[in-house]
């Protein structure tokens, strides 16, 4: 149903307004029969009475567009006794009753006009979702077919620490031999299909009107979360042939929705410059248009003109924007600035352009650039306090990384942070202010050839010296140097996309990360636009050589955009696996113990929690639903506060448990705080389930509901109140005397302390690398280009290395190892109790401390790396409009007799 901003006069029911027509026609009704009894059988009369009863029996739900039409009938037919009955006989106020209703109802369809293109809006997009039978035997249906290949099919299951690899094609790790990328080999019938799947969704999509459009791309994002969802809810095995397309396919959906999810705004801005104006057009009619009341024909004539009016801009608004082909305007937009829509290939020749174009018309999608935030807030400042009190490990059974805790923690302080003045130097900072260089210097080249002292030949040399740069700074045209998959689209959408960044926590999305892929998808576009115009159109200004190298360029930009992006993907990921299993470690006080038994029972109260919130919640919903049917005194304010008593507890049941629920894996640890929260959580639901007890005596007393209306709420209540009970009594069961040091456990903080200090020791390491990296770029530049050519690899190196450092981190095993913490704590609260468990607590917390710590360092370099991406995707983005230009129209002619091709570009010296 349309929001209460956009009525639909003419489809939505209005249950307070439509029993006024019964008010107006009991009135009448009686009149009438008071007629009949003086004229028995009057055909006017009983018909009058006839269609008043039908109208009147007609149910609150119905459109008013429906019972106004009704009313109007009753009308027109008491009109024929109004017309030849004496003064002493007539119908008289009874039907002016009516007929000052339908007037009022008219004007209330008036006033709803305004709203009308919305409602219509609505009404197309409803249409896209009778796609969705169809979608799901496409995408889903195939399913139940292969679920068995998965229990046939004998493959082994993926390394145990894949690292950057992971969840990502192998092709797409060209070039960094250092990613251990394992090749499995494709079943050709799985690519076929899953091919002509998104050939078919793809069509789906773009084919759309522009009504649908924003639907259908939803529907597609809907079973792309699906097949995302049901792989995660799986309870087979993940790594077998059918698993694996599921995977690819999951990838693939989401891929095609970002990408045209990207291309939204571009339909939209065109749906509202065509809405505009008639969108005018229509609240001129609203005030032009009257309403006479004086006689029914006067009534009835001003309502045939203004619905007159109104179906014909409809019908405009129909044809010409919600019928309008999405493909037009994306095929427009793509054209922007490079093209114009009357041009074909054989007239690039002669329309000849005499001035380099503008920044804003060469690079439309180019964004303004934002200062940059400094280093991101900690997310655990407890655990990084530096004033914190350090636990007291047992030495006879803890070696020298878990005494010297503290130790190491200043040395790390020391480590991070030698200079607070002076910003830390990393490989993706370096590679960030590179591709800004770059990119800056390509607007500088430009402005200077937009002078009138710019010739051609100093334009030749430009294009020649981007060459230049562009190989000194590592990238290759040739075709060798990408892998060939990224020249298909399919393949390219399966990369997988970075949801924790494009969602981020709680559903705001990173400001930055949101740049970077805007520009990602730009440039997906405009390398495919490339391809097409240098293949298929030709150019009559650049040779095919100038043009290889472009697309050359371009692909091997667009393939260190894909790496970047598949390890933002997997670093933000692990970064995030980190956080959750440092979150039960966050809190002073150590875990109850009996952690086996307790946390299955915590889940089950929280299962208990959800099913009683949405219990009231649909009552809830139910009694907005009943209010407006009930508008006599006093039943109305009995029920008015009936219902305030009952959303006064749904909101007391919504915000009463404030710890994030447990999730489903085998890190889940209880801690002292989510115990004492179940308790207050418990003393809450015992007030909310009395009170709804007393609302519901109230009820029966007053016949406000039925007697088992809020039952169900009840006994939802009652069972959430003994799975708390069940959680809390293990407090009481479990008092025993303290018990032995578990041994194990020590050797796992020990594991992980090692691995933390290995981890900071290589960040700080690549920090000086990269500093005498960059020194040696400077002293080398007067030097002869070909002895130091490595030195001017600049931007690919710093790619490299940036990739390089987050392998060479392996967060993976950073995150195994606190999980294999978890486990422990685990065992040991099975074993331990009193001074023992919460020693063994404290010494997980403090090594917890030292993981937070270099967390915190993993997300500073995290941010440059979202920097460098996005700096690296607007680079490749400006460049690949500025070779697209150059195709289409050349160097811009000096005098409109001279053309372009005459002289080569100055690419000799590559």
């Amino acid at each position: 149903r349309p929001s209460a901003r956009a009525v639909d006069f003419y489809h939505d029911p209005r249950p307070q307004e439509a029993r006024r027509a019964e008010e107006r026609l009991a009135p009448l009704l009686r009149r009438v029969g008071r007629l009949l009894r003086a004229f028995p059988g009057h055909a006017v009369l009983v018909a009058v009475g006839q269609v008043a009863e039908r109208v009147r029996c007609l149910d609150v739900e119905t459109p008013l567009a429906k019972i106004l039409t009704g009313l109007e009938v009753v009308l027109r037919k008491a009109q024929e006794w109004e017309e030849h009955a004496s003064r002493h006989v007539t119908l008289g106020e009874s039907l002016k009753g009516v007929s000052r209703l339908v007037a009022q109802w008219r004007k209330l369809e008036l006033d709803s006009w305004p709203v009308l293109l919305d409602v219509r809006d609505e009404q197309y997009a409803r249409r896209a979702t009778r796609h969705w039978t169809t979608l799901y035997r496409l995408i889903v249906g195939g399913f139940d077919r292969t679920s068995a290949e998965d229990a046939t099919v004998d493959e082994e299951p993926p390394a145990a620490d894949p690292g950057l690899a992971e969840n990502s094609p192998a092709w797409v790790w060209k070039g960094l031999p250092f990613v251990r990328a394992a090749t499995t080999p494709k079943d050709q019938t799985d690519e076929a299909r899953l091919a002509k799947l998104l050939r078919i969704l793809d069509t789906f999509v773009l084919s759309s009107s522009v009504g649908e459009f924003a639907r259908r791309l939803e529907l597609v994002e809907a079973f792309a979360r699906h097949l995302t969802a049901s792989m995660r809810a799986s309870s087979g095995s993940p790594h077998g042939a059918a698993a694996s397309y599921r995977r690819r396919m999951s990838h693939a959906l989401r891929g095609l929705g970002r990408h045209y999810a990207h291309l939204a705004p571009v339909v939209e801005k065109a749906r509202l410059a065509l809405r505009t104006p008639i969108e005018s057009k229509l609240k001129d009619e609203v005030k032009l248009a009257k309403w006479d009341e004086q006689s029914y024909y006067s009534l009835a004539e001003s309502s045939y003109k203004n619905q007159r009016k109104l179906s014909k801009l409809l019908n405009q608004y129909d044809e010409e924007v919600l019928e309008a082909r999405v493909a037009q305007f994306l095929e427009k937009d793509f054209r922007n600035g490079v093209r114009d829509a009357d041009t074909v290939a054989t007239d690039d020749a002669t329309q000849l352009t005499t001035s380099i174009p503008s920044d804003a018309s060469m690079f439309p999608n180019l964004q303004p650039e934002k200062s940059r935030s400094g280093a991101p807030a900690p997310r655990f400042p407890t655990l990084t306090d530096g004033s914190r009190v350090w636990a007291s490990p047992p030495p006879r059974i803890a070696d020298k990384y878990v005494t010297d805790m503290a130790r190491y923690s200043q040395k790390i302080d020391r480590l991070l942070r030698p200079d607070p003045s002076a910003p830390r130097r990393s490989w993706a900072r370096a590679g960030r202010e590179t591709a800004d260089a770059l990119a800056a210097a390509v607007f500088d080249r430009l402005a200077l050839l937009r002078t009138d002292a710019a010739t051609k030949p100093m334009k030749e040399r430009a294009l020649g010296d981007l060459f230049k740069t562009l190989k000194k700074n590592g990238l290759s045209s040739l075709k060798w140097t990408v892998p060939r998959e990224l020249r298909r689209s399919q393949d390219v959408l399966e990369l997988p996309g970075v949801v924790l960044l494009e969602e981020g926590d709680g559903g705001t999305a990173h400001a930055g990360f949101r740049g970077a892929e805007a520009y990602f998808q730009r440039c997906g576009v405009e390398l495919a636009r490339l391809r097409m115009e240098a293949d298929t159109l030709g150019s009559a200004h650049m040779n095919r050589r100038e043009m290889s190298l472009m697309t050359g360029f371009g692909e091997h930009l667009t393939l260190l955009l894909c790496q970047q992006r598949c390890v933002l993907e997997r670093v933000a990921a692990r970064l995030h696996a980190i956080e959750e299993r440092l979150t039960p470690f966050v809190a002073e006080k150590g875990p109850p113990p009996a952690q086996g038994r307790r946390v299955p029972r915590g889940r089950a109260f929280e299962a208990r929690l959800r099913s009683a919130r949405e219990c009231l919640q649909q009552i809830c919903l139910l009694l907005q639903a009943l209010s407006p049917l009930v508008v006599k005194e006093p039943r109305c304010s009995l029920l008015r506060d009936f219902v305030a008593r009952v959303e006064g507890c749904r909101d007391r049941l919504a915000t009463c448990y404030g710890c994030p629920f447990l999730k489903q894996d085998r890190d889940a640890i209880i801690t002292s705080d989510r115990m004492e929260e179940i308790e207050k959580t418990k003393d809450i639901l015992e007030e909310v389930r009395d009170e709804l007890k007393l609302c519901s005596g109230l009820s029966v007393k007053h016949s406000i509901v039925p007697p088992q209306f809020l039952m169900s709420s009840i006994q939802e209540l009652g069972s959430t109140c003994e799975s708390a009970d069940q959680c809390l009594d293990l407090v009481l069961e479990e008092k025993a005397s303290d018990l032995h040091d578990p041994v194990d456990i020590y050797g796992a903080i020990s594991t992980t302390v090692q691995k933390v200090l290995l981890s900071v020791q290589m960040i700080c390491k690549s920090k000086v690398d990269v500093d005498e990296g960059k020194e040696a770029f400077i002293l080398d530049k007067e030097e002869d280009e070909d002895k130091n050519q490595d030195s001017f690899e600049q931007l690919v190196a710093c790619h490299k290395h940036a990739a390089k450092e987050w392998a060479t981190l392996n967060l993976a095993k950073t995150c195994s190892n606190l999980g294999d913490l978890s486990d422990r704590l685990r065992s040991a609260s099975e074993t331990s109790r009193g001074p023992a468990l919460e020693r063994s607590f404290a010494t997980i917390r403090d090594a917890c401390s030292l993981v937070a710590k270099a967390e915190g360092l993993c997300r500073e370099r995290l941010e440059e790396s979202i920097a460098f991406y996005r700096s690296s995707a607007k680079l490749t983005y400006v460049l690949l409009r500025v070779f697209r230009l150059l195709v289409a129209k050349g160097y811009c002619a000096d005098k409109p007799g001279e053309k372009d091709g005459e002289v080569e570009g100055d690419v000799s010296n590559m």
